[in-house]
């Protein structure tokens, strides 16, 4: 065997090549690699019987394949010559091809971007030049060497494999090497991306933020606002560094607003709230004005039934691949036939004039649009005194007060907030399935997570429940004693390690955040550890049993409840479980609301549409079609928090949903527990009996 030149065109690929298909990215990489410093590496080739001074190639048909295509197109010349090692033996060739194209290993990530680094600072090189010669688009280039800037402790954990590339280039999102430590420090390795790249733009704006879309990004940098470019992925990721600038550009906007609205309707006021669901809490005390309805024209009717089909195609096509089969205007179309279908559908209540002397509206921003609040209040009118002297002693019929009086008939059903600007798209309301069947399709390390989140809800009440706890470690005694007794073992049903130890999760890196977690942190601190100071375990045990009733009480409710173990739904013990926490009586959407991080962004988008059509139908699943899988996550924690423009009568199902792996099912059997269930408070930051818990409540 010997390695010789030989003309490129005296050169063909064998069909003993083991390499049959290629990617097209790749090959005009390799062509410009080949163009800029020809082959590094020798082909191996076979004689063509009977035709003399032409080769086969069988390992190295690609590169040959790029030779070739440069020739034709003029980057190299005709007689452009190749090192080729010959081979005699056809009986390996293939065994040859296979072993070239199977031991390759592609470049670690880490070192391209050293690579990068040291052609730039060292050779003096431009990303430009970098580009051109390796293929590969200047882009490329630039996050490689953005990559190559990390914090050196993300840096490492890039480059010992401790991290992926997409977490690596998540950090990237901001040039902050320091913001970059501080969350490398608080996330495990195996968070998600989309999470760490929130969490390191926290002392920003992400480019796709609501706060961003509001304002024009011209008269941001006017004002002296910095912007910090994502080169993983597009300009929705940019970081706005300056928030200060961005809230007094959207508070003028929101201002702006108000006072068109108010000049434009007549309204004698017009306030201005952060979300649409702190509309109801401004409102407090304040009448809602109710105004006549238009009745909808004939041409209005026509439109509608005229438009809804493109709408329902466009998002559609949009959903099924992440809105990349739209093109810019198809987007720009569909967005413009959602703001006129909501126009049409919802038009705003026709007041009097009186009614407009007293109004007051709300407006809020949401998505990057300002929207004008479905309702109109006003301040409630004086009521008017009742006459002692109408009154008789012997009266039959109860006086009644005759102030503000309530219609008899129905009242208007709850319209869509209005946008004063382009809006998504409002829909009717399709029903609420009260029992929707049940498809898991949450990947394994979810449905332990949720698991585990799950039991912490029936660990803090059991915890803070100490009959209930006493009864429950009455029962898991007796009836383990039972079950080794007749079986020879406890047997798998009942999700629970009495003997005080933690269980293993499935999850040992797994940190919950939780408002469940926080308050058994509360609980674990409050306890009394007063005993536990003295050296002699008989020491000990006699401070025990000195304390109170209260204080050993919470220590049985803690020591029972930490025992439970974390169960998958559908797996044994699973059930059990499920029976705990109905029989507690936990209302599971007042302590956990599904979030992109916890929820969203872990499972596929077909599961999050799925759950927005469970609550809202097919038309409120239709809004978010379009949706980007990053987005639709952050826009549906919005949703089933109660920040987002719904009609009234769905914001309590929204409100309410948590995904069947967290939801608790009726209890098999009625509790005969010795206490009452009714005295006792369910709801997140209630006095429970063991010691209080102060949680934020999740949604009004």
């Amino acid at each position: 065997m010997s390695i010789i030149m030989i003309a490129a065109s005296m050169l063909s690929v064998s069909p003993l090549n083991v390499r049959k298909t290629s990617d097209a990215d790749a090959d005009r990489e390799l062509r410009a690699s080949i163009v800029a410093r020809g082959l590094l590496e020798n082909l191996i080739a076979l004689p063509v019987p009977r035709k003399k001074g032409r080769y086969e190639v069988i390992a190295g048909g690609r590169r040959l394949s790029q030779v070739h295509a440069a020739i034709e197109a003029g980057d190299l010349p005709f007689d452009f010559e190749v090192a080729v090692l010959v081979l005699t033996d056809r009986a390996e060739a293939t065994e040859t091809s296979l072993a070239e194209n199977f031991h390759k290993l592609n470049m670690h990530p880490a070192d391209e971007c050293m690579a990068f680094r040291h052609m730039i600072e060292a050779e003096g090189k431009q990303p430009s030049d970098i580009a051109k010669r390796i293929g590969k688009t200047e882009r490329f280039v630039l996050g490689r060497l953005r990559l190559a800037n990390l914090a050196d402790t993300v840096f490492t954990a890039l480059k010992d494999n401790q991290i992926t590339l997409d977490v690596a280039m998540a950090y990237a999102a901001t040039t902050d090497t320091e913001q970059q430590t501080r969350v490398f420090g608080s996330y495990p390795a195996n968070t998600h991306p989309n999470t760490i790249r929130r969490a390191v733009l926290e002392a920003g704006y992400s480019g796709a933020s609501d706060a961003v879309r509001l304002i024009s990004r011209a008269d941001y940098e006017a004002a002296g606002g910095r912007v910090v470019g994502d080169l993983f992925t597009d300009a929705a990721h940019e970081t706005w560094l300056d928030r200060a600038i961005v809230d007094q550009l959207g508070q003028e906007k929101l201002q702006a607003v108000a006072g068109e609205v108010a000049a434009t309707h007549g309204y004698a006021s017009v306030r201005i709230v952060e979300t649409h669901h702190a509309v109801y809490a401004a409102a407090r005390g304040l009448d809602v004005l109710q105004g006549e309805i238009p009745a909808p024209t004939d041409e209005q009717i026509a439109r509608v039934a005229e438009i809804e089909p493109t709408i329902a195609a466009l998002a559609a096509r949009a959903e099924e691949a992440d809105g990349a089969d739209l093109s810019e205007d198809e987007k720009a179309q569909l967005e413009g036939f959602q703001a006129e279908h909501q126009a049409l559908t919802n038009p705003l209540p026709i007041l009097t004039p009186d009614q407009k002397s007293r109004a007051i509206a709300f407006v809020f921003p949401d998505g990057g649009q300002v929207y004008l609040h479905q309702d109109v209040y006003a301040e409630p009118l004086p009521k008017a005194p009742t006459k002692a002297s109408e009154a008789t002693e012997d009266a039959t019929t109860p006086t009644l007060d005759t102030g503000t009086v309530a219609p008899t008939s129905s009242p208007a059903p709850a319209r869509a907030p209005t946008p004063t600007t382009a809006a998504e798209t409002v829909t009717p309301q399709a029903p609420v399935h009260s029992e929707p069947e049940e498809k898991s399709g949450l990947t394994q390390r979810l449905a332990v997570e949720l698991a585990i989140q799950k039991t912490e809800l029936v660990a803090v009440h059991v915890a803070n429940d100490p009959h209930f706890a006493l009864d429950l470690a009455v029962f898991i005694m007796a009836d383990r004693a039972l079950a080794e007794q007749n079986f020879g073992g406890a047997g798998p049903d009942l999700p629970s390690e009495l003997r005080a130890s933690v269980p293993q999760t499935g999850a040992a890196d797994f940190r919950s955040n939780s408002q469940a977690a926080a308050a058994w942190n509360q609980l674990t601190d409050a306890l009394d550890r007063s005993w536990h100071d003295l050296a002699m375990p008989e020491a000990r045990f006699d401070a025990f049993r000195s304390l109170d009733d209260d204080a050993k009480a919470a220590w049985l409710g803690w020591t029972v409840a930490r025992a439970l173990r974390p169960v998958e739904t559908g797996k044994a013990g699973s059930s059990f479980i499920d029976h705990l926490g109905s029989s507690l009586e936990i209302d599971v959407a007042a302590w956990w609301r599904p979030t992109a991080e916890n929820y969203f962004d872990r499972v596929s988008k077909t599961m999050t549409l799925a759950a927005i059509e469970e609550v809202g139908g097919a038309e409120l699943r239709n809004r978010y079609g379009a949706s980007k899988k990053t987005d639709l996550a952050a826009s549906a924690e919005k949703l089933f928090r109660g920040e987002t423009i719904v009609e009234a009568e769905i914001r309590p199902a929204l409100l309410a949903w948590v995904p069947p792996a967290i939801a608790f099912g009726a209890p098999a059997t009625s509790s005969t527990t010795n206490h009452d269930p009714a005295q006792v408070d369910r709801s997140p930051g209630a006095d429970l009996d063991a010691a209080p818990i102060e949680a934020d409540a999740v949604a009004a």
